[in-house]
């Protein structure tokens, strides 16, 4: 009797409307093949019962007597609701169970999860400190099982959890790739693709060999490689990198197209304490070559905020249906941009 009603609660918390024959002899047990006539026998009483119902077009196993593939659950037919709802009583006062008190349904889907939740309170010790996905290796044995997207992270919402407050958990920020050129960093360029950055940090390296203090001849003394929209999720990196970003000025410079002002636009949009302005002069140059290609890419992250000069001059551009992608300017020409500033 003990071994059935564990079954029947691994069917109450089985995370899917269907299950495998396979999936059911590791819940019921299947050591010997002696033990097939025992196995069948459980499979067909919990079918009687109306907790499971063979799905005909699964197949057959092979075996005598033959049992389908796989079977559907289901779930209105398992552990009384009062059961339930006296058992969510019973669970950890951290857990808020209001949702799944009027919501027996999701209850029985997400029970297995919301257990071990309540199992890790109950155990009464909190870790100093851990991130995310070490918290889901513990908890889960699956390092992304508490990933934004994942079921478990849905029901940890459902019970009101989060994870700095309740499990002193923090997440991982993505690195960016940062070069500083000065001891004090007061003005950084992000660079949106590899081979401009790659030209400038030869040419800043160069003058940083060649000058006992550039602090204060060229317009950047630290550059960043922005990787097209991956600088949007690792931006945050830069609040590790310094003590104060409010001290620091920031400048951007991408393709001229609906993708390079959409990340410009988006990082003013999202990080409003950081001094974000476009290079200007390099945009300035790039539309003086009078070299482009057509380009549908629409603009959609723009604001009435977004006043700068030179980005309406680009947006206008965009509009256009032309691009210029940084490569325009080469590596001359953008040793000759440093050049021209150093002596402004």
């Amino acid at each position: 009797m003990h071994k059935t009603n564990n079954t029947k609660k691994e069917l109450l918390s089985w995370p899917r409307k269907t299950i495998y024959l396979k999936e059911l002899i590791k819940i019921i047990g299947l050591e010997k093949k002696d033990d097939y006539t025992n196995f069948y026998n459980r499979v067909m009483g919990l079918v009687k019962e109306g907790l499971l119902t063979p799905i005909q077009k699964s197949g057959f196993n092979g075996m005598n007597p033959r049992l389908v593939n796989r079977y559907r659950v289901i779930f209105h037919n398992l552990p009384d609701v009062e059961e339930l709802k006296a058992e969510l009583l019973r669970l950890n006062p951290k857990l808020n169970i209001d949702y799944y008190q009027n919501h027996i349904d999701d209850y029985i889907k997400d029970r297995k999860t919301i257990l071990v939740f309540d199992s890790f309170f109950s155990q009464g010790s909190l870790p100093e400190k851990t991130e995310r996905r070490e918290l889901s290796f513990k908890l889960f044995n699956l390092e992304k099982a508490l990933d934004d997207s994942t079921q478990a992270f849905k029901v940890m919402k459902r019970l009101g959890l989060t994870l700095e407050r309740d499990f002193n958990c923090f997440d991982r920020r993505l690195p960016v790739t940062f070069y500083p050129f000065s001891e004090r960093v007061q003005r950084v360029l992000i660079i949106e693709n590899l081979t401009p950055f790659y030209d400038l940090y030869l040419i800043l390296r160069n003058l940083n060999r060649q000058e006992e203090s550039i602090e204060h001849l060229i317009p950047f003394d630290g550059i960043a490689f922005g990787n097209g929209n991956h600088i949007i999720a690792s931006f945050e990196f830069f609040y590790d990198i310094f003590n104060d970003v409010r001290a620091l000025d920031f400048y951007y410079w991408g393709d001229v197209d609906g993708a390079g002002l959409n990340i410009y636009a988006l990082l003013k949009q999202k990080f409003p304490e950081f001094k974000i302005s476009l290079w200007e002069e390099a945009y300035e140059r790039m539309l003086s070559i009078g070299q482009c290609r057509r380009d549908m890419t629409k603009l959609t992250h723009t604001s009435e905020q977004l006043r700068e000069r030179v980005f309406q001059l680009l947006k206008e551009y965009v509009k256009a249906g032309r691009a210029i992608p940084q490569e325009a300017l080469d590596y001359t020409m953008l040793e000759e941009l440093i050049h021209d500033k150093r002596f402004d």
